[in-house]
């Protein structure tokens, strides 16, 4: 028996009962920080291309597509997204060697929800996409 090779080059979904997951064609992160003295302020931006949901199933507009193949579904599309994120820190010099950070953070700050690719782990492809939303995060930091 010969073992058959699958293109997963260009799938968003995470489809593992079919033999594991792909890889969108194009990610993109751009990051761009701001320092001004004691303050730094960060923008990043991600970027997932749509892409195919299973490389072995056909959905609609696909070649070969055919209601009686059971390799043929009704959606095998998966939607891209884009993802933003903030970060501000402020660096108080403490002594000569040390210092206090205080930083915060907002991931997801559209609250984009992942596009809809359900499998066996969950109702989208959990390792590509951000699955909680909008996420806050406050803290410190010190050097002695």
């Amino acid at each position: 028996m010969t073992g058959l090779s699958i293109d997963r080059a260009g799938v968003d979904g995470n489809n593992v009962s079919g033999g594991g997951a792909g890889e969108p064609k194009w990610q993109m992160n751009l990051l761009s920080t701001y320092t001004a003295g004691a303050v730094s302020l960060s923008i990043e931006t991600r970027y997932i291309e749509a892409g195919l949901f299973d490389a072995t199933l056909i959905g609609p507009g696909q070649s070969g597509y055919n209601v009686n193949l059971p390799n043929s579904i009704n959606n095998n599309h998966v939607a891209g997204a884009v993802y933003v994120n903030l970060g501000a820190r402020y660096r108080l010099p403490l002594t000569k060697s040390g210092s206090l950070e205080i930083f915060a953070a907002i991931q997801n700050l559209l609250n984009r929800d992942p596009p809809v690719a359900p499998s066996n782990q969950g109702s989208s492809n959990l390792i590509l996409f951000d699955p909680l939303g909008r996420l806050y995060r406050i803290g410190l930091r010190m050097e002695l």
